[in-house]
């Protein structure tokens, strides 16, 4: 077990319908839909590793994250604690600095806790959450996309930014000199999920369904010790990760 009774992440969408919300950063999600063509015009298509890089890991980053979508709308902080590219730990407050949710991560397994709803769940397999394109990404993939990189796993096609995953999905990037711009990945024919880096810096995550998350980096530091394994009270249920509010549905619980 990652923790003696544990701790890390939920609720996307229960969160976002009480207007407190969502995983992953910040600022302004108003104007027109993000377009996907967009990323396709945006840089040049270069060969991009998938993946953190060394500066990123032993490192600990704040988040202004906002967040839009069929579920509602909300905003919230959000901590990553990244020791290493499995041991990580992902925490959410709400304005008030009340905690929303968790996410404790190792290279055995992942365990979310929902601190308002005092319920966790812990598994050794990947985690989906619907909401905001996360069947197609598991959440393994969030402290990548958090920090501006493309999610890892990916393997080169031979093409310029073309590369595909280990379901068969393919991917693109393009980047602006040295620095990832963009990245989108297909279902099929069609753009399913797409990132961009904005000329402010902040990030842009969007889905098909016109779902979007908008995230700004408001500080990053070294971490000087290692991230603490977390310890629940006994007022926290165990619950199993398939009945985790907003997991329902097909692939939600994967690799």
């Amino acid at each position: 077990m990652l923790v003696s009774r544990l701790a890390t992440v939920a609720a996307w969408a229960p969160l976002a319908r009480t207007a407190l919300t969502i995983t992953l950063a910040s600022v302004v999600v108003g104007g027109c839909a993000h377009n996907p063509a967009a990323n396709r015009t945006r840089g040049q298509s270069i060969d991009v590793t998938p993946g953190l890089a060394a500066e990123d890991l032993e490192t600990q980053s704040l988040f202004r994250v906002r967040y839009q979508g069929a579920a509602g709308s909300g905003s919230l902080r959000l901590v990553l604690k990244l020791e290493s590219a499995d041991r990580y730990l992902i925490e959410t407050k709400d304005r008030f600095g009340r905690g929303l949710w968790r996410i404790e991560a190792d290279s055995s397994a992942r365990v979310l806790v929902d601190d308002r709803r005092r319920v966790f769940c812990e598994t050794e397999g990947g985690i989906r959450i619907p909401e905001m394109g996360m069947e197609s990404l598991p959440l393994s993939q969030l402290p990548a996309i958090l920090l501006g990189r493309l999610p890892g796993d990916l393997k080169p096609t031979g093409g310029a930014g073309e590369y595909q995953d280990l379901e068969g999905r393919f991917w693109t990037a393009r980047a602006t000199g040295s620095e990832l711009s963009s990245w989108t990945l297909l279902e099929g024919d069609e753009p399913w999920v797409w990132w961009s880096r904005q000329a402010s810096g902040d990030g842009v995550l969007s889905h098909r369904t016109g779902s979007q998350l908008r995230w700004r980096l408001v500080a990053i530091e070294p971490m000087s010790l290692e991230i603490p394994r977390l310890v629940l009270t006994e007022e926290y249920v165990r619950i199993a990760c398939e009945n985790w509010p907003g997991v329902a549905g097909k692939g939600a619980v994967g690799h």
